[in-house]
């Protein structure tokens, strides 16, 4: 498992919020649908934030990636040209 920077446990703790409040909601009315709607817009910029928070590390992480595997071609190669 990987540590956990302060900033994404904060997502991860607004992640849970939001699930929690998901899961209470029941549209029952034209006032609660628009409440709805209003909390898929909160949803739209959490996602905006776990994006921004999680793509520069997976972008680093693959390019990590991409330098090992090279790597192990280089000294695999000549075994198997042997």
């Amino acid at each position: 498992m990987i540590a956990i920077p302060q900033e994404l446990e904060v997502i991860e703790k607004k992640t849970q919020d939001v699930v929690k409040v998901a899961n209470g909601m029941v549209i029952d009315s034209q006032e609660k649908y628009n409440d709805c709607d209003n909390f898929l817009k909160t949803i739209k910029g959490l996602r905006k934030e776990i994006d921004s928070s999680f793509d520069p590390l997976i972008t680093e992480a693959h390019k990590h990636h991409k330098n090992l595997v090279a790597e192990k071609k280089r000294h695999d190669d000549p075994l198997a040209q042997a």
